[in-house]
């Protein structure tokens, strides 16, 4: 064999892990797989559904700043925002990887807009546990 051969031309060669064509989420190590979910852009309903509440709360904004002193937008939307996160965060129940994948964000960035709008995550777990703790009745 010519000494100058590399590892290819002899045929030799080991399939590392990281060069592997075939999809990680196949190895039997991850334990959640996500599932694939249809976007909402498909749902002809769920499409026409969110286009009439962007056109509500547009019509409410510029009617608030229209009659009244006015609300700045950056205002309305960081309180927009803040709703938006702590809803799905309670559908969640806290679980901010699971947030954010409902998001369409990483995790890093709902953590941001978390500290952002001073959402405590912890809290947002705790809440259903504690609202289904019953103290015991004193006699």
């Amino acid at each position: 064999m010519n000494a100058k051969m590399t590892v290819s031309q002899t045929g030799n060669e080991t399939k590392a892990p990281w060069n592997s064509t075939a999809p990680v989420l196949d190895h039997p190590w991850v334990l959640d797989q996500p599932q694939p979910r249809a976007s909402l852009w498909t749902d002809p309903q769920a499409v026409k559904s969110l286009n009439e509440t962007v056109e509500t709360m547009v019509s409410a904004y510029l009617d608030a700043n229209l009659n009244f002193k006015g609300i700045p937008l950056k205002e309305f939307m960081d309180r927009c925002e803040r709703q938006i996160l702590l809803a799905c965060l309670r559908l969640t129940q806290g679980h901010q990887r699971n947030a954010a994948a409902i998001l369409g964000i990483k995790a890093t960035a709902l953590f941001e807009k978390m500290r952002k709008h001073c959402i405590n995550g912890r809290q947002i777990k705790l809440a259903p546990k504690l609202r289904g703790a019953e103290f015991p009745a004193s006699e």
